[in-house]
């Protein structure tokens, strides 16, 4: 989850370059550069050092992980970078949270980063908007290696249809985080039909969204996708309460209850659903008093 911003007060910088192997020297800073694996960022402007470090990481196909925060100028910023990161080859994690990456930066890097070898792509708390999530859309099917997928505190809405219509491409995704994306009802029974078609995901996150009524599709999607290990749902309204006002809801309840009772790999099942809650398997009992005692 994205930490909070003090907005009393900037961000302090933060640079730390994890690199393969020690120096032998300080002054060396040719092989440090060139030893780069990890470049963490976490500031509003770079220095012309870390833009050159960063940089030559890229070129030179050693650095794997990028994370990016803070960064105050996203245009600028990937301005400098985009040639070394088209020119990359070795590029695994990228990481950027808390910062508008809307628009141009976000549309920039997604085009350098196709047809890599991407793994983790997480843009967290990024102001995207709905053209942004399409063009998110546009890119997975240029990430066969892609395994988690963090698109968590964007507004993704309307076009989760988008995702939808690409996300089943990714056939390695083992995580996908989707929370506080401002998810609705509407949209559920589309998404719950990919998740189907994912036969490596482990873990779902969809709590804090705008779902308002339990949906029976989410016990099919625990009862097809025998891998998944975590799965979190959050509802909202009068019927997660002990009473379940729609027929819907009931006949959900009981869907999703069996469901969870059949799948033996799943080990945690978070919902503020207390009916659900008093219905699940015993291995759920921590998780269940866990999300009873969130609910009073």
């Amino acid at each position: 989850m994205a930490a909070s911003i003090n907005r009393d007060s900037p961000p302090v910088p933060y640079y730390s370059p994890v690199r393969i192997g020690t120096p032998k020297t300080d002054e060396d800073s040719l092989s440090e550069k060139e030893e780069v694996e990890t470049f963490n960022l976490n500031s509003e402007k770079p220095t012309e050092r870390e833009l050159e470090t960063l940089c030559t990481g890229l070129k030179n196909n050693t650095l794997i992980n990028l994370f990016l925060s803070y960064v105050s100028n996203p245009i600028e910023f990937f301005e400098e970078i985009i040639p070394s990161l088209e020119a990359n080859r070795s590029l695994q994690k990228i990481s950027l949270e808390i910062m508008n990456l809307s628009g141009i930066p976000l549309e920039k890097m997604l085009y350098a980063i196709r047809s890599k070898p991407i793994k983790i792509l997480i843009i967290q708390n990024c102001q995207l908007q709905e053209r942004d999530i399409l063009l998110i859309a546009e890119t997975l099917p240029h990430l066969p290696n892609l395994v988690e997928l963090d698109l968590s505190h964007n507004k993704i809405s309307t076009q989760l249809i988008s995702l939808c219509q690409t996300i089943p491409q990714c056939k390695a995704l083992s995580t996908l985080n989707l929370s506080r994306c401002f998810i609705q009802d509407s949209h559920i029974l589309s998404f719950a039909k990919v998740l189907e078609s994912l036969p490596s995901l482990t873990s779902v996150d969809l709590s804090g969204n705008n779902i308002l009524r339990l949906h029976s599709a989410f016990a099919r999607t625990i009862e097809k996708n025998p891998k998944i290990t975590d799965f979190k749902i959050n509802t909202r309204g009068i019927c997660p309460i002990f009473q379940c006002e729609h027929r819907a809801d009931k006949i959900a309840l009981r869907k999703i209850s069996k469901a969870l009772q059949k799948n033996r790999s799943l080990s945690s099942f978070h919902s503020n659903n207390i009916a659900i809650l008093l219905n699940i398997p015993e291995r759920f009992d921590y998780w269940g008093w866990q999300g009873f005692n969130s609910c009073l």
